[in-house]
């Protein structure tokens, strides 16, 4: 039991003093103990913010661990990107989508059934995906590029 409380107290003291001198950002963690959280993880990634700052923005449609709704969704990102557009996209997957949406420096909230997620083709490092590992397997429904 001495053991077990020893442990205890020293993993508390060294995760206190890594957050206490930053070399832990909480703030950075994509995993606040929510289940269906990509519409946060994806406001994340579109206006490069933490998760908890993308969390404050979408507390008024997001329910914990249930998710967003979809209109409540589109509507907020047309009050971010109000010239954005919406393609349907007839289930590609997204390496079928890249093909397809070829332009430079472009970025997507792409949804999916049940679920959304963000890409973005950087003209520099090409196209890159925030989401989940299944998500490269995922059917794509319909995608919003966004314009500002």
């Amino acid at each position: 039991m001495k053991n077990k409380i020893l442990t205890i107290a020293i993993a508390l003291l060294i995760g206190g003093s890594a957050f206490g001198q930053r070399l832990v950002d909480p703030a950075k963690n994509y995993y606040y103990n929510f289940d269906n959280d990509c519409a946060i993880k994806a406001v994340s990634a579109v206006l490069n913010i933490s998760y908890k700052e993308s969390y404050i923005l979408l507390k008024d449609i997001y329910i914990e661990n249930v998710g967003v709704a979809i209109r409540d969704l589109f509507r907020f990102t047309y009050n971010k990107f109000p010239n954005s557009d919406i393609f349907a996209v007839k289930g590609l997957v997204p390496s079928e989508f890249i093909k397809v949406f070829k332009e430079p420096s472009e970025s997507y909230l792409v949804i999916a059934k049940n679920h959304v997620f963000y890409m973005e083709n950087n003209s520099v490092r090409g196209w890159e995906m925030v989401g989940i590992e299944s998500d490269f397997n995922r059917r794509i429904i319909m995608a919003i590029k966004l314009k500002k």
